[in-house]
This record gives C-alpha cells, structure tokens and sequence, in this order.
C-alpha cells in the first residue's frame, strides 16, 4: 500500500509565490523554516496590535461582557513601548512625540471599531463561532492551512468569515 503524502500549503505562501518563486523559497522553505527578519515593522506591529485588539473584543464578547477601556488602554501602551524601543538615537521630544501619535492611533482604531463596526457586525451575526481557530481543509491531495480571523453565525446558523486588516 503506498502511503500518501499531502503537499501543505496557504495564502501566505501562495501569494508569494505568485509575486515571486524565489521569495517564497527564502521566506518559507529554506533550511526548513524560511529566513525571517529579527525585528518588526511599525506597520505590520501597528496592524497585528489592532488585530489582537480585535480578537480581544469577540472573546470578552462571547463571555458576556466587552471591556473596552481595558482592551484600548493595552494597546495603547503596546504601541507607545514598541515605538519608544524601536527609536533609540531620536530625540526623547520626537521620540515621545511619534510614539504618543502612533499609540493614539491605535486606541482609536480600536475603539472606533468597537463603538461604530462592532455592533453591526452583532445585529446581523450575533454568534461567534471561532476565533483564531486552525483549521485545514484537504482538496485534490493538497491540505490547506488557515486560521480565519473570525467566524461569525446569523440566527439561521449561516456562517461568515472576518479576516481583519489594518
């Protein structure tokens, strides 16, 4: 009996094989895990920040009660500490400054989110189903990776998926 052997594959490495073979290589597959950068950008921290936030309102959300201040006040100070880290050699008045912009950034992100988004993401799907949840899905000998951002059900038991982006 010959043992079947599943190719894994995802979005993000698809995506960047089409834009580029060679960078897909680099970023996923050399010396079995990809070359990675050792520090983060302020755009992608800034989008991962938001993101966790978001994640952080489904949750408390399906407990019963959103905390709101709580959730915007930690990234908030997230942001505020990454900036300042990350700007070593500025000076503490520029410094302090785009840190405290960019931290205010993010709370409001949030909090706009939550107070104007929110709500009608609720009154047309009250569920949620899974957050962060990995899931995979085989198709024609291929096994496809995902971890949805948000999957969410109407009162018929419909479901739809919410990738958050910044």
């Amino acid at each position: 009996m010959e043992t079947k052997q599943l190719r894994v594959y995802d979005r993000s490495r698809t995506e960047k094989d089409w834009q580029c073979q060679r960078a897909r290589y680099w970023a996923y597959e050399y010396d079995s895990t990809g070359v990675t950068s050792s520090t983060t950008s302020l755009d992608l921290f800034l989008g991962t920040t938001v993101h966790d936030s978001l994640a952080a309102i489904a949750a408390q959300y399906v407990t019963g009660q959103v905390d709101i201040d709580a959730i915007a006040a930690a990234a908030q100070q997230q942001m505020y500490t990454s900036v300042m880290t990350q700007s070593a050699g500025e000076s503490d008045y520029e410094a302090i400054q785009f840190a405290s912009e960019q931290a205010a950034l993010v709370e409001g992100l949030v909090r706009g989110f939550y107070r104007h988004v929110w709500p009608q993401v609720l009154a047309q799907y009250p569920t949620v189903v899974a957050i962060e949840k990995e899931m995979e899905y085989e198709h024609d000998g291929l096994l496809f990776m995902s971890r949805p951002d948000l999957i969410m059900a109407d009162v018929e038991g419909n479901l739809v998926y919410w990738e958050w982006k910044t």
